[in-house]
């Protein structure tokens, strides 16, 4: 079973971006007031988040559109935009990380399709920001898988898409000028580790190619010390931060060697793990290899 990490890029993009991250908000649904929190801000804008439920003294500003629509388990947002510059900014986009489902828009509308990114856009009056005022975004969530506000946010304007990705690397343009990488290289510093994959997995740093200035690049270090780069774990999948990302008792750099697979804990489908018939010096890439094995009552294997 492939049991490598996902990559929490998110988390690593504010810590170099400096973005301020929203308080968390009360449940929604749960009558509970909630905490206005920054959720973006730059020298050109102020972005305030705030869940509104019943009961709230901000209710009443809420479109009487989205309080008849009102689907159990949901909940209405407001987000404020400051334009703190002393200049008009138009064409304005607000990208976010939510896995909630927005179901319903006022004074903006959506500009992508959802998936685990949101893009609003403003509409009519509020497409533009006018120096020292703020205009209203209101909108209608269902909860995903959980409910949760956005962790980060980054904000385009001047009609620039905030989802165009011109290298690919699953970093949008405006997230890597912003914390001055390339957005026509996915590896910025030339190291041999994408930028995407240095900001996930964190053991280095995509703006310096020998993070710790050992002479080495980061992509040929060998950061969970398995025998492997973290630049060819990459190439084969695996985890640079785990020495044995299947979990199976064989370390990356060993599987390769006894031609397993580092992702699959159970090369040859017998039921036993790849480290258990090392052990056992059976061989774990033939499920016909010679030896017997005691099983538990709930079909698990034991000992030989």
């Amino acid at each position: 079973m492939n049991r490598s990490a996902a990559v929490p890029v998110g988390a690593a993009l504010l810590l170099l971006l400096g973005t301020v991250v929203p308080a968390a908000a009360g449940t929604p649904g749960d009558g509970a007031a909630t905490d206005e929190a920054t959720l973006y801000r730059d020298n050109t804008v102020d972005v305030s988040y705030l869940q509104v439920t019943p009961g709230d003294a901000a209710w009443s500003q809420v479109p009487a559109a989205l309080r008849g629509r009102a689907t159990e388990g949901s909940y209405v947002a407001r987000l404020q935009l400051e334009n703190v510059s002393d200049h008009p900014v138009s064409k304005w986009s607000l990208t976010f990380e939510l896995s909630d489902r927005i179901t319903d828009t006022s004074a903006a509308k959506l500009a992508a399709p959802q998936d685990a990114r949101t893009t609003l856009q403003g509409v009519g009056p509020t497409n533009t920001l006018q120096p020292g005022r703020t205009e209203t975004v209101w909108y209608r969530a269902e909860p995903g898988a959980k409910a949760d506000t956005p962790i980060w946010a980054s904000f385009a304007k001047h009609g620039i898409s905030p989802m165009e990705d011109t290298d690919g690397d699953r970093l949008p343009d405006d997230l890597e000028v912003r914390a001055k990488l390339d957005p026509k290289s996915e590896d910025t510093d030339g190291d041999g580790l994408s930028d995407f994959a240095e900001l996930g997995y964190r053991f280095s740093t995509p703006l310096k190619a020998d993070t710790d200035g050992d002479g080495t690049k980061d992509g040929a270090e060998d950061p969970d010390k398995d025998g492997l780069t973290a630049a060819r774990e990459l190439k084969l999948r695996t985890t640079p931060t785990r020495a044995d990302t299947d979990q199976d008792g064989l370390a990356d750099g060993r599987e390769l060697k006894l031609r397993t697979e580092p992702t699959k804990a159970d090369t040859d489908g017998d039921g036993v793990q790849d480290g258990e018939e090392t052990r056992l010096s059976a061989s774990p890439r033939d499920k016909n290899s010679a030896f017997d094995v005691t099983r538990r009552a709930d079909g698990g294997a034991t000992a030989a």
